[in-house]
């Protein structure tokens, strides 16, 4: 008996294919020998949204901190230009030559002397119409063009901020940005901060003519929307106001070139007919 039952056992047992594959679904897995592993976690997938900087949570004092000196060097900066503004002292030859033409403007002389004249105008004409009424207002044009130059830095801090947010950044990179502009600004070129000049007038209506055209190429927009935008106009309202910048200070190339590089590459239609209107809205002016 112990004989047959011994050789019974160690018999190989012959099952089918069917009962093997049932078999191997209804006996547990065997451990694995070695060190355990950690389980990988699946993470389900996310919609597709901004990537934005982010800031670890050690660091996040200091970094506030830091922006917070940032901001008052900007401010503290910024305090003697708007303080300057109000002194009865000649910041620079410029400003007199702008006041002067401001005030031919309002129809007190003509606005562009005659060639046999001993002083000349080589400016476009919207700044001087712009300060000039300002000027009747606060009955000072030198004071209202040192005013519209600070308001005018100021605007272009929070264009440069806004335009931060538009490719992308996050508020605090906005923050900086627009601190940093109105501290290097204040600190290093005060001979424009706050001087009646119009050329931080102009940079400052370019700067958000510029954020328009960004917001309406770089902002979420949905597939249908986008189809719309491919025969249309396009950004035309950015464009005008490029031009309407120009009419204050023709100097301003960069914002101007890029923005029809830009939309010559992505939309030659748009490009074409944007630029036709441009050129003749210059033409008409």
């Amino acid at each position: 008996m112990n004989s047959s039952t011994s050789s019974r056992s160690l018999a190989p047992v012959v099952t089918s294919p069917s009962s093997r594959g049932k078999a191997a679904l209804s006996e547990p897995p065997l451990p694995a020998i070695g060190f355990p592993q950690k389980e990988r976690r699946v993470s389900k997938k996310t919609p597709h949204r901004k990537r934005r900087i982010h800031i670890p949570e050690r660091h996040s004092v200091w970094v506030r901190i830091l922006m917070t000196l940032l901001c008052v060097i900007a401010v503290w900066s910024f305090a003697w230009p708007v303080y300057r503004a109000f002194l009865h002292v000649e910041i620079d030859n410029n400003e007199g030559w702008n006041a002067y033409f401001a005030d031919a403007a309002m129809g007190k002389m003509p606005l562009y002397p005659a060639p046999e004249k001993l002083i000349t105008n080589n400016y476009p004409p919207l700044s001087f119409y712009i300060v000039g009424e300002f000027g009747r207002l606060i009955h000072d044009t030198v004071l209202a063009g040192r005013l519209i130059s600070l308001f005018a830095v100021v605007a272009i801090a929070i264009a440069i901020a806004m335009l931060v947010c538009t490719l992308g950044g996050n508020r605090g990179g906005a923050a900086v940005a627009g601190a940093f502009f109105v501290a290097v600004m204040s600190r290093y070129y005060t001979s424009y901060v706050g001087m009646n000049d119009p050329q931080l007038l102009a940079q400052a209506v370019m700067a958000c003519a510029f954020v328009g055209f960004a917001v309406h190429w770089f902002a979420q927009r949905t597939q249908q929307e986008e189809t719309q935008n491919v025969h249309g106009f396009g950004p035309l309202l950015p464009i005008l106001l490029m031009v309407v910048a120009g009419f204050i200070k023709h100097n301003i190339i960069a914002m101007p070139l890029t923005a029809f590089l830009w939309l010559l590459i992505r939309r030659p239609r748009q490009a074409l007919k944007c630029y036709s209107i441009a050129i003749g809205a210059v033409i008409a002016g």
